[in-house]
């Protein structure tokens, strides 16, 4: 399924870069232009792609401005893009980022990696973390039937030498 949400995206820039032929990627499509697709699929694909992008750029705003509450409710947004529009979730991962989202100190959750399966990342309030988990292997359990393995990390500087 990866390969075919690939070749749809492939396949739309070819079909617009006969419109514009200075096209070099998905994130220069105006949102309008997404619109005038021939193939609703394609149109779903390039939405996420054109959103998402601006996703990310807000999502550097936010960080740099330590608004959290903002970047929480951009990875909100990515989860039901990527479920609607580029539809690479499934009901499993939908569930454990609904159940999270709706947890108390949950500023945001989505699933992560490349999708038809298996991760989601939340982003918990440090004075939240242990009902949090709690609650979200509880919740899930009773909506899924699966156990939720939890990992909890915090944010770093980035790579740095541990001695």
């Amino acid at each position: 399924m990866y390969q075919e949400r690939k070749t749809e995206c492939e396949e739309a820039l070819a079909f617009m870069k006969k419109r514009n032929s200075s096209l070099k990627s998905l994130t220069q499509i105006h949102v309008h232009e997404a619109k005038l697709l021939p193939k609703n699929n394609w149109k779903n694909r390039v939405m996420h792609i054109i959103t998402e992008h601006r996703r990310v750029v807000q999502a550097v705003r936010y960080l740099k401005q330590n608004d959290l509450v903002g970047f929480g409710k951009l990875m909100n947004e990515s989860h039901l893009s990527l479920r609607d529009d580029y539809k690479v979730t499934g009901d499993e991962l939908d569930a454990i980022v609904a159940v999270a989202q709706r947890q108390t100190g949950c500023l945001g959750a989505r699933m992560t990696g490349a999708g038809f399966g298996g991760c989601a990342i939340a982003l918990v309030h440090q004075d939240n973390i242990k009902v949090f988990t709690e609650k979200l292997r509880q919740k899930y359990f009773l909506r899924a039937q699966l156990h939720a393995e939890v990992y909890v990390c915090e944010i770093v500087d980035g790579v740095q030498k541990i001695n």
